[in-house]
């Protein structure tokens, strides 16, 4: 099975590191990149049920995980955004979307990439096929530290991606 692996690299490392001053312009440089792919060894009986698989030429279904950052650099100075976002096929509809907004930190140094911005959100939604996700409105404000459903809403990714189980009482 051919697999591919993709980096993109910006036009300079600024974004990638954290300075405590701007004198100096940094320059990261990858000499080796190891990109470690394990390989799985059936037992002997698993092994004799996949060679009467592969024999009777049995169609497998294999499943994969596709990432797609999409990067939208300026938003209109509005309360009110529409961007419309392209998918593909039905067999690679996204079961997850993850949204993150950064305010101020592209192309500088003091500013902490790994660190996201809240922008005084109050609503989000998606549409997915005329189907709303989710369904009713967050009634997010910072301010006030109503941002719960947000952080329920992260927990519940993470428990899905990474298939964890949460002690919940």
């Amino acid at each position: 099975m051919r697999q591919e692996l993709v980096l993109i690299r910006e036009k300079d490392d600024i974004d990638a590191i954290i300075a405590t001053d701007e004198t100096e312009k940094p320059k990261i440089e990858i000499n080796k990149l190891y990109w470690n792919v394990p390989h799985i060894l059936p037992n002997i009986s698993e092994q004799l049920r996949l060679n009467k698989i592969v024999r009777s030429n049995t169609e497998l279904p294999i499943k994969f995980r596709s990432w797609e950052l999409i990067e939208y650099p300026t938003l209109n100075n509005s309360t009110r955004h529409t961007w419309p976002v392209n998918t593909t096929t039905k067999l690679e509809s996204p079961r997850h979307i993850v949204v993150a907004f950064h305010d101020g930190r592209k192309g500088k140094m003091l500013k902490d990439m790994s660190k996201f911005d809240h922008c005084n959100l109050t609503n989000i939604r998606m549409f997915l096929n005329s189907e709303r996700y989710p369904y009713q409105d967050l009634n997010l404000d910072f301010d006030s530290n109503r941002f719960a459903t947000l952080y329920e809403m992260f927990a519940n990714f993470q428990e899905s991606y990474y298939h964890l189980q949460t002690n919940q009482s």
